[in-house]
């Protein structure tokens, strides 16, 4: 699964909850107010990511401090895994399974 489907996905399954999409605005992190659906939902999409990716974006300069945040950094650190394959000549980054182990992100 790409990490573009992973985000489609979360959010259609965030709708068919009923649960409130966050619209916290992208303001420096200090600033922040997370309210506490959107802490379930950073964690929730926290979990459904290849724990590689998810301690690379803890470990990074700045952690996102919204799920907004954190989708675009997925999809960052996806895009550059998939620059990376190419530059190295393996044609086929993208995985063959939905499953943890054969995930990019």
């Amino acid at each position: 699964m790409l990490v573009e489907e992973l985000n489609t996905e979360f959010r259609l399954l965030v709708g068919r909850a009923e649960l409130t999409w966050p619209t916290t605005a992208v303001i420096p992190a200090a600033n922040i107010v997370i309210g506490s659906n959107e802490t379930l939902l950073i964690d929730t999409y926290r979990r459904a990511l290849n724990p590689k990716t998810c301690t690379r974006i803890l470990m990074g300069e700045m952690t996102p401090r919204s799920l907004a945040g954190w989708m675009a950094k997925t999809v960052t650190l996806d895009n550059n895994w998939r620059q990376t394959q190419m530059m190295r000549g393996d044609h086929n980054s993208r995985p063959s399974k939905s499953s943890k182990n054969g995930q990019s992100y």
